[in-house]
């Protein structure tokens, strides 16, 4: 299970394809909240009432079983129901309550520049990456986040500073090959 949740992760961080891998986390435990609220936002992803309809399904499960889950889990939990109905600035808030608590869940800090973007807000996009930099500095998917905010607020060459880090560091990084050829 921990395995198809950070694969899941890779997934969503690397613009990957395989992102239904989270599948396999519920089906190896369905009572993981954290593993039912990733399937959840799997699927508010996709968009559609289809897709709404099973991610409230997911999201339902999680919440049956927060009261074995940790504050981590709580407040994800929290935030993928918040964006399930579409109150997406209550789930930016639970992604910023996620980022000062628990800096190193940059699953929850693409979920916030994900909405910040959605929201045409460009300098919340480079605020909450900026919030996380210092406790992951050596992952390649905060430069290329780094990077992502600065392009928005026309940072241009600092942008283009921190995504050719992240090159360096993870040279498979689709989102940064993108990002620097625009």
């Amino acid at each position: 299970m921990v395995d198809a949740i950070n694969s899941f992760v890779d997934q969503l961080l690397g613009v990957g394809n395989d992102a239904q891998v989270i599948l396999k986390a519920v089906e190896a435990d369905p009572a993981c909240a954290m593993a039912n609220a990733q399937v959840g936002a799997f699927y508010l992803f996709a968009g559609g009432s289809v897709a709404l309809t099973k991610a409230k399904s997911h999201l339902k499960v999680a919440k049956s079983y927060l009261k074995r889950a940790n504050a981590r889990e709580k407040l994800y939990v929290a935030a993928i129901e918040a964006w399930a109905n579409r109150d997406i600035a209550q789930a930016i808030a639970h992604h910023e309550a996620l980022a000062i608590a628990f800096p190193r869940d940059l699953a929850s800090v693409h979920l916030a520049q994900y909405h910040y973007r959605n929201f045409g807000n460009s300098q919340g996009m480079l605020v909450i990456a900026e919030k996380v930099f210092a406790a992951n500095r050596d992952n390649p998917y905060m430069h290329r986040m780094l990077a992502f905010g600065l392009e928005e607020c026309h940072r241009l060459a600092e942008a283009e500073e921190y995504g050719r880090i992240a090159i360096a560091l993870k040279r498979d990084n689709r989102w940064v090959h993108q990002l620097l050829t625009e």
